[in-house]
């Protein structure tokens, strides 16, 4: 399973400079401090990233990520067998919903 993980998230924190970690971590708070108005898997983010060691650290930090647009939420396809999780923006870029009238 962790072979499948396509970003670093640890890449995106590092490019940052100490302004744009306070900002990133001042709009995960804002998530927080609203987090019953958020979707389902934000708020077993900030439910996770309450809890101590590195589950709650890599919790909150996808959490900033997610506050800064820099990854999205992906829905499973069950009928294909594939997890929904979370990817980077860039991956999801050229993904486009099509329907069959």
């Amino acid at each position: 399973m962790l072979d499948e993980v396509k970003f670093d998230p640890y890449k995106i924190i590092d490019s940052l400079d100490e302004e744009g970690r306070i900002r990133m971590a001042s709009m995960a708070d804002t998530l927080i401090d609203n987090a019953s108005s958020n979707p389902a898997y934000v708020q077993e983010l900030i439910t996770t990233s309450k809890y101590p060691g590195a589950l709650g650290q890599v919790a909150y930090m996808l959490l900033c990520l997610y506050a800064t647009g820099k990854i999205v939420w992906s829905s499973g396809d069950p009928w294909m067998g594939k997890p929904g999780g979370w990817i980077s923006k860039e991956e999801s870029v050229g993904k486009k919903d099509l329907s069959v009238n």
